[in-house]
């Protein structure tokens, strides 16, 4: 049962993480990184409930969840305050593209958005990158390097 009943208001939450490699629900921990890699380097591995592709988190990410009444969902709305948000407090100018990324300079993707909506409960995860540290130094020893290829759902490059 949802803590949330349908045309309450439904609560934002923001915060930032500790690096980590953040995974979705149905990718292979080993396809998506280099788990020695992100052991050395002290990158957590962590997989979250919701869909979606694989993401390096660090104090360099804003991380927002929109939580609700799954009939209150609205993404397209949910997007929009993220790029209204830019644009207000940091005068970044964004859009949202037909995969619902938001963009800078109609290019750069900012933000991964993994809705999951368990019985009436609503909850989108998005992740903003601001300034995400390079905590492999350009080596090769990257925690988010793709290591093998199999059938699980593959991610799409941010890059």
């Amino acid at each position: 049962m949802s803590a949330f009943t349908a045309g309450s208001p439904g609560l934002l939450l923001m915060w930032w993480n500790a690096p980590a490699v953040v995974i979705g629900r149905h990718q292979n921990p080993w396809v998506e990184c280099s788990l020695s890699a992100a052991s050395k380097l002290g990158v957590a591995v962590a997989r979250r409930n919701s869909g979606g592709g694989t993401v390096y988190h660090d104090a360099g990410n804003l991380n927002c969840c929109f939580m609700g009444h799954k009939r209150d969902y609205r993404r397209k709305a949910n997007l929009q305050f993220i790029a209204d948000t830019l644009k207000a407090v940091w005068g970044v100018q964004c859009m949202i593209n037909a995969r619902d990324d938001v963009l800078v300079q109609n290019a750069f993707k900012v933000t991964r958005f993994d809705p999951y909506q368990p019985d009436d409960l609503s909850s989108s995860y998005a992740t903003v990158a601001f300034m995400v540290q390079d905590v492999c130094g350009g080596s090769s020893e990257s925690p988010w390097k793709i290591t093998a290829h199999d059938e699980n759902i593959a991610d799409i490059s941010a890059i």
